[in-house]
Formats: C-alpha cells, sequence, structure tokens
C-alpha cells in the first residue's frame, strides 16, 4: 500500500510538533517542608506549587530534605508517635519508612539516592549519625551533642556535614566516610550545614557566632571563604555548578534579615528589608537558579520558592508555612 504525500507531511508535522511541545517542557520543582494549620504541624512537599501531604496529620511532623530520581521522590525528616518521641524518617513516593524505633529523640535532615542506595543523614540521641538503606552508621559516640546535617554521596565516598560540641562550643566538621575533617578551631559556635562534592573538591558552608555577630562562610577543601563584611548572615544551602558556586541563607540588613544566595561571593537579594526572610535552599538546572526559603508577613510565615530572582508563593496565607529543600529535574 502506497502512502500519499499528504499524509506523510501530516505525519512529520505531527512528529515536530511532539518533539518541540517535548523540548519547551517545563521542568519538575519539588520542595520540601511543613504546614501549620494551626492544630498540628504536618510534612508536605509541593510538585510544581501543588501541595502534597505525607501522613494523616495526628502526630507533629516535618519535612526537611527532598531528592528526586527516576521519577521517584524521595523526602525525609520526622514524625512524632503517641509519646511525642520524634522518629527519623523518610518517604519514599509517600510511603513512610521509620529509621528510628522511638527509644530516643531523632531526626532525618537530610537524604540523598545514589542507584538503589538510600542515604539519610540526621541525629539519634543527640549524636551524629547517617542511615544507608535503614542501616545506622554513628559518626559520634560521647557525651556531647552533635548532629549530622548534610549528606552527599559520589562514586564510593559518603560526605557529612554537621557538627559536635565541645565543652562549651559547637565545632563545624564534615565526615568523609566515617572520617573526621574539623574545620573550626572551638572557641566559637559554628554549624556546618551543607556540603557539596565536586571531582576532588569539597565545599561546606558554615555559620559562625563571634561575638555578636554571626558569619556566612563556606570552605573549599580547608580554604575558607567569608560571604559578609560587617552584616550577620547565615549561609544554609551550597550548591556547585561547574566553575561557579553559589550559597543560600540570609543577610541582616536595616532590621530584618534578608533572604539571599551568593553566586561565587557577589550576594543577590531576593527580599527588601521590610520583612524577615530567610533562603534556605538552592538548586541550579541549566542556567537556572532556583532558591526555596520563607518569608514572615505580619504574624504569618509565607514559603515561597524564587527562579532567576522571580518570586513564586507556595502558600494561600491562611496557615504558617515553611520549605527547606529544593530539588528540580527537567
Amino acid at each position: 500500500m502506497r502512502i500519499s504525500s499528504a499524509f506523510k507531511i501530516f505525519h512529520l508535522i505531527t512528529l515536530l510538533i511532539f518533539i518541540t511541545a517535548n523540548s519547551w517542557a517545563a521542568p519538575d520543582i519539588y520542595i520540601a517542608g511543613y504546614e501549620d494549620n494551626g492544630k498540628i504541624t504536618s510534612a508536605k512537599y509541593w510538585k510544581n506549587e501543588k501541595r502534597i501531604s505525607l501522613t494523616d496529620e495526628i502526630y507533629e511532623s516535618m519535612a526537611l530534605s527532598i531528592f528526586v530520581i527516576d521519577n521517584d521522590i524521595y523526602v525525609a525528616g520526622f514524625e512524632r508517635n503517641s509519646d511525642n518521641q520524634a522518629i527519623a524518617k523518610y518517604w519514599k513516593n509517600g510511603k513512610g519508612i521509620e529509621l528510628t524505633d522511638g527509644t530516643f529523640h531523632s531526626g532525618a535532615y537530610s537524604i540523598f539516592v545514589q542507584g538503589n542506595d538510600v542515604f539519610v543523614a540526621g541525629e539519634e540521641n543527640s549524636q551524629a549519625k547517617y542511615w544507608k538503606n535503614g542501616q545506622a552508621v554513628d559518626l559520634t559516640e560521647n557525651a556531647n551533642y552533635a548532629s549530622a546535617n548534610s549528606i552527599f554521596v559520589t562514586g564510593n565516598d559518603i560526605y557529612v556535614a554537621g557538627y559536635e560540641r565541645n565543652d562549651d562550643y559547637a565545632v563545624a566538621k564534615y565526615w568523609k566516610n566515617g572520617e573526621e575533617v574539623v574545620l573550626t578551631d572551638g572557641n566559637n559556635s559554628a554549624y556546618a550545614t551543607s556540603i557539596y562534592a565536586a571531582g576532588n573538591d569539597i565545599y561546606v558552608a558554615v555559620s559562625e557566632y563571634i561575638e555578636e555577630r554571626i558569619i556566612a562562610r563556606y570552605w573549599k577543601n580547608k580554604q575558607e571563604i567569608i560571604l559578609t563584611d560587617d552584616n550577620s548572615a547565615q549561609a544554609s544551602s551550597i550548591f556547585v555548578a561547574g566553575n561557579d558556586i553559589y550559597v543560600a541563607g540570609c543577610e541582616y540588613i536595616g532590621e530584618n534579615n534578608v533572604a539571599k544566595y551568593w553566586k561565587n561571593g557577589h550576594g543577590v537579594e531576593l527580599t527588601a528589608s521590610n520583612n524577615f526572610a530567610a533562603a534556605m535552599s538552592v538548586f541550579l538546572l541549566g542556567d537556572d537558579v532556583y532558591v526555596a526559603g520563607n518569608e514572615i508577613d505580619g504574624d504569618m510565615t509565607i514559603a515561597k520558592y524564587w527562579k532567576n530572582g522571580e518570586e513564586v508563593v507556595l502558600t494561600d496565607g491562611f496557615y504558617d508555612t515553611c520549605v527547606y529543600s529544593i530539588f528540580v529535574v527537567e
């Protein structure tokens, strides 16, 4: 049977439309956080501004980190049980997986997925640890409080950033395959909040409390880079894209914290100084910069994100809502 030229042309046009439409498809934006309805705080995530609940909202819960791979959505956080004990857990496509049994207070603060392996960083019984596929690995074992705040995996290497208290102050550090690397001298309290590995370089975001100020900085390997001069500022998240280093956080300007990020040390303000605001997480996809954060407007905390500085509000303003982590996929 011969196919007419008209049919061939129609088929070609249809194929081109399909290819073009898919090439223009917008990325999916996932953000983890919580919503407080006045009765209970409950873990949520948003996909393209659509809110998805992770629990039945009987007990308090929070979603603190999100990772998406191969259409699977992983969210880490915690949920309290009937005894009001916080249990570290993560959700895969909405199904909860508990990492602790409720004997001690615990929380899951960061999640990373590589292949079939799920890595979660957090703390239990005031000690820093991570879990690989549910199996706990202790990073500290002493009487001083410690926490693992961020995890990044590349190849066979597992990097975890956090802090451990000495007798007086918190010491920022990270662990590579369980071996600690100390970043601050312990004379002031400092917290490693985020870690990123790129090639042979390790980047760690740190906030350090010095006298009356908080200093935002990051380390590249063991080289320290300070992000602010005179103002107090905090560094919450770090992301590396090629030769560019992005750090999200906030800076105290005027009477309030301004949400901002730094690209290679150059600050980009996301909010004005009339409200208290903070950027919590930064993610790069292509040339686009995505930042998730929160802003207090009156008595209400408003969750939002920015794409290349353009604000998108995630909540309707009826309930307090906070977000902590953003992940973007094509």
